[in-house]
């Protein structure tokens, strides 16, 4: 007797919803276009004076307190005042407004004396900064009563001003 073969089930129709991958293809797309601008944010460059006089100086460590004065225009008479600060988890940088500059070095002043360290403040400034920018600076660290200050520069002459 002979057995009849299995029937080969109906091909079915079969449908694709795209609604799901429509979804995390837009949650991708606002992902990166804010860590886009994060980045570029948080890592633009400061461009520091050359400085044939210049000698190396410890500018990390106990004690250091950086300020990075960034121009926000191509003019350079807009800047943001960037230090670094622990964000509970991080590291991350913080931006100083001009009026709150005093009280915050005095901040640091205070923590650093409470651990038995002298607060010394360096002040990195982008060459397109104008000298305002570092006067408020300066005059804060005369508010809070900080003595020593030191200037970020690159050692020796400057390239691009060289023959």
């Amino acid at each position: 007797m002979a057995t009849a073969l299995p029937r080969a089930p109906r091909p079915r129709s079969m449908t694709l919803n795209l609604a799901p991958m429509v979804d995390v293809m837009m949650c991708l797309i606002v992902f990166f276009l804010l860590a886009t601008k994060l980045v570029s944010y948080s890592n633009r460059p400061l461009r520091l004076p050359w400085a044939e006089q210049a000698r190396a100086a410890p500018t990390g460590g106990a004690g250091t307190y950086i300020i990075n004065i960034r121009p926000i225009d191509e003019s350079g008479d807009q800047v943001e005042y960037v230090t670094t600060g622990w964000a509970g988890e991080s590291v991350a940088e913080i931006t100083v407004t001009p009026d709150r500059l005093a009280d915050t070095l005095a901040t640091a002043k205070a923590e650093a004396m409470r651990r038995g360290e002298t607060l010394r403040v360096v002040i990195r400034a982008d060459q397109r900064a104008q000298y305002k920018a570092i006067e408020a600076v300066l005059i804060a660290a005369g508010r809070a009563q900080v003595a020593e200050i030191a200037f970020g520069a690159q050692i020796g002459l400057d390239p691009e001003q060289t023959p």
